[in-house]
């Protein structure tokens, strides 16, 4: 797949004991692609949670 991945926000949540940080990301392509669908992007593997904004 041929596109530009960029960065969206993050969160950070607090729990007692523990940290998380959650990312998103902005994927740009001209290939379609679908909600739960898995797109590789310079040799890592990204999961597509919800439908994409078109």
């Amino acid at each position: 797949m041929r596109g530009m991945l960029q960065p969206r926000t993050s969160a950070t949540t607090a729990e007692p004991g523990r940290q998380a940080v959650t990312g998103s990301w902005w994927l740009f392509t001209l290939d379609p692609i679908a909600a739960r669908e898995r797109v590789e992007y310079d040799g890592r593997v990204y999961q597509v949670e919800g439908d994409p904004e078109r």
